[in-house]
């Protein structure tokens, strides 16, 4: 569902690693990523956060304590 909601809010960022562990209040998520250069990271990294935590307690109930983005790399954008 996160590499969903990911690949949803923007085609372009990449995920390298997912790791999710439980807490008694609820999953706490670490997403290591790749952005295009370009990309304002403050508002896109902030709102794709908020999409993520939205759209995954919205459709499935399971609650999540945070989510933790890193950026480990910044990349070229293809050419199309």
């Amino acid at each position: 569902m996160v590499l969903h909601c990911v690949k949803e809010f923007d085609k372009d960022i990449y995920v390298k690693k997912l790791s999710i562990k439980s807490d008694k209040n609820g999953y706490r998520l670490v997403i290591v990523i790749d952005v295009p250069f370009g990309t304002q990271l403050t508002g896109t990294i902030h709102k794709m956060q908020e999409y993520i935590i939205d759209n995954i307690e919205r459709f499935t109930g399971i609650l999540i304590e945070d989510i933790h983005i890193i950026i480990d790399k910044i990349t070229r954008k293809e050419e199309s």
